[in-house]
């Protein structure tokens, strides 16, 4: 896919990363500590993206977009 959207220190979301995907699919993920791609790469499955935030908890918030309506994410797992 393609960085679209990449956006720092975003409230409780620390930072966040959107990638464009075929088919007018988007994938976004936050609660990333350091980024480590940048809008326009292009990214390839299993390419990391970024680390998770330091917190108590740890955790990256995953959500998959349709037409920027959001869809289960298990099928993309």
């Amino acid at each position: 896919g393609e960085v679209v959207y990449v956006a720092r220190s975003v409230g409780d979301f620390d930072n966040i990363v959107m990638i464009r995907h075929p088919n007018d699919l988007v994938t976004a993920y936050a609660r990333l500590g350091e980024v480590r791609v940048a809008r326009g790469d292009s990214v390839s499955r299993g390419q990391i993206i970024g680390d998770v935030a330091p917190s108590d908890t740890p955790s990256v918030q995953f959500q998959v977009l349709q037409n920027m309506s959001p869809v289960d994410p298990a099928p993309f797992l």
